[in-house]
């Protein structure tokens, strides 16, 4: 008898669940999806980075190149305009990646790069 009691109260609990829970719920979802693709892109872009500073080490070239951090920072910056995004916090997480991949801490050799404000 206590089973199907217990039974019985999870059915009107479920029923209680309001259109805002399961709302709510389906979007944290998603967003946790797009989280996860988030991760794996950053991997990829992490492996194609490796790529290019062993190519450029194996070249004897920089390592670090400010015209080309620019030219991310602008093209990430235009893609945030035109998603009608931040583009300012869009730039400061590209310069983390940066930094993390080619930078002071990134154990390359890269030179000094300028604070995130």
């Amino acid at each position: 008898m206590f089973a199907r009691m217990k039974a019985g109260r999870s059915r009107i609990d479920a029923e209680r669940v309001s259109p805002f829970s399961r709302s709510l719920s389906r979007i944290r979802r998603q967003i946790d999806r797009v989280d996860a693709e988030m991760v794996a892109l950053i991997a990829k872009r992490a492996a194609l980075t490796q790529c290019a500073l062993t190519l450029k080490a194996e070249h004897g070239t920089c390592l670090h190149c400010p015209q080309r951090e620019q030219e991310i920072l602008d093209r990430v910056k235009a893609l945030a305009a035109d998603y009608g995004i931040d583009s300012l916090a869009v730039e400061r997480v590209f310069m983390l990646l940066l930094r993390q991949y080619v930078g002071p801490d990134s154990g390359t050799v890269a030179g000094p790069m300028p604070p995130i404000e």
